[in-house]
Protein backbone atom coordinates (compact mmCIF):
# COMPACT_ATOMS: atom_id res chain seq x y z
CA UNK A 1 0.00 0.00 0.00
CA UNK A 2 1.92 3.41 -1.33
CA UNK A 3 1.32 6.86 0.58
CA UNK A 4 0.16 9.10 -1.47
CA UNK A 5 2.48 12.60 -1.37
CA UNK A 6 1.11 16.13 -0.20
CA UNK A 7 2.47 18.76 -2.53
CA UNK A 8 3.63 21.71 0.16
CA UNK A 9 4.54 25.25 -1.08
CA UNK A 10 5.82 27.40 1.12
CA UNK A 11 4.91 31.00 0.63
CA UNK A 12 8.39 32.97 -0.43
CA UNK A 13 9.30 36.46 1.01
CA UNK A 14 7.26 39.27 -1.01
CA UNK A 15 5.10 36.49 -3.35
CA UNK A 16 1.96 36.92 -3.80
CA UNK A 17 -0.93 34.48 -3.07
CA UNK A 18 -1.81 33.94 -7.05
CA UNK A 19 1.83 33.38 -7.61
CA UNK A 20 1.96 30.58 -4.77
CA UNK A 21 -0.91 28.64 -5.65
CA UNK A 22 -0.08 28.31 -9.61
CA UNK A 23 3.22 27.47 -8.21
CA UNK A 24 0.98 24.51 -6.09
CA UNK A 25 -1.26 23.53 -8.59
CA UNK A 26 1.90 22.83 -10.86
CA UNK A 27 3.28 20.96 -8.51
CA UNK A 28 -0.12 18.79 -7.96
CA UNK A 29 0.32 18.47 -11.57
CA UNK A 30 4.01 17.14 -11.86
CA UNK A 31 3.66 14.81 -8.79
CA UNK A 32 0.22 12.99 -10.72
CA UNK A 33 -1.99 13.39 -7.26
CA UNK A 34 -5.12 13.87 -8.96
CA UNK A 35 -4.61 11.14 -11.01
CA UNK A 36 -3.42 8.40 -8.06
CA UNK A 37 -6.68 9.69 -6.17
CA UNK A 38 -8.77 9.63 -8.82
CA UNK A 39 -7.10 5.89 -9.55
CA UNK A 40 -7.84 4.80 -5.71
CA UNK A 41 -11.35 6.42 -5.40
CA UNK A 42 -13.14 3.05 -6.04
CA UNK A 43 -12.48 -0.52 -5.83
CA UNK A 44 -12.34 -2.94 -8.94
CA UNK A 45 -12.89 -6.50 -8.74
CA UNK A 46 -9.69 -7.99 -9.93
CA UNK A 47 -11.44 -9.38 -12.86
CA UNK A 48 -12.27 -5.39 -14.13
CA UNK A 49 -8.83 -4.24 -12.79
CA UNK A 50 -7.56 -7.02 -15.31
CA UNK A 51 -9.91 -5.82 -18.38
CA UNK A 52 -9.27 -2.82 -18.38
CA UNK A 53 -5.49 -3.06 -17.97
CA UNK A 54 -6.27 -5.46 -21.26
CA UNK A 55 -8.21 -2.63 -22.70
CA UNK A 56 -5.30 -0.25 -22.34
CA UNK A 57 -3.14 -2.50 -24.04
CA UNK A 58 -5.04 -3.03 -27.22
CA UNK A 59 -7.36 -0.13 -28.40
CA UNK A 60 -10.04 -1.07 -30.12
CA UNK A 61 -9.42 -0.52 -34.18
CA UNK A 62 -12.28 0.75 -36.37
CA UNK A 63 -14.41 -1.95 -38.09
CA UNK A 64 -12.91 -2.94 -41.43
CA UNK A 65 -14.47 -1.46 -44.58
CA UNK A 66 -16.30 -3.58 -46.84
CA UNK A 67 -14.06 -3.63 -50.42
CA UNK A 68 -17.12 -4.82 -52.07
CA UNK A 69 -20.60 -2.94 -53.07
CA UNK A 70 -22.30 -1.19 -50.72
CA UNK A 71 -24.89 -2.89 -48.18
CA UNK A 72 -28.35 -1.60 -48.66
CA UNK A 73 -30.04 -3.92 -46.66
CA UNK A 74 -30.73 -6.49 -49.08
CA UNK A 75 -29.51 -10.64 -49.26
CA UNK A 76 -26.36 -11.12 -51.12
CA UNK A 77 -27.12 -12.48 -54.68
CA UNK A 78 -26.31 -16.17 -53.60
CA UNK A 79 -28.59 -16.51 -50.97
CA UNK A 80 -31.22 -14.71 -53.15
CA UNK A 81 -31.04 -17.16 -55.66
CA UNK A 82 -31.07 -20.04 -53.53
CA UNK A 83 -33.85 -19.24 -52.02
CA UNK A 84 -35.72 -18.90 -55.28
CA UNK A 85 -34.69 -22.23 -56.32
CA UNK A 86 -36.05 -23.47 -53.15
CA UNK A 87 -39.65 -21.79 -53.74
CA UNK A 88 -39.15 -19.63 -50.60
CA UNK A 89 -39.62 -16.70 -52.62
CA UNK A 90 -42.79 -14.77 -52.12
CA UNK A 91 -45.05 -14.12 -55.43
CA UNK A 92 -46.70 -10.65 -56.09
Amino acid sequence: MGVIGVAEVKLQEGESIESALRRFKRKVMTEDIIKEIKRHSYYLKPGAKRRVKQARRFPMSPPPKDKGRPFNGAAPCGELSLRLRQGHAKSR
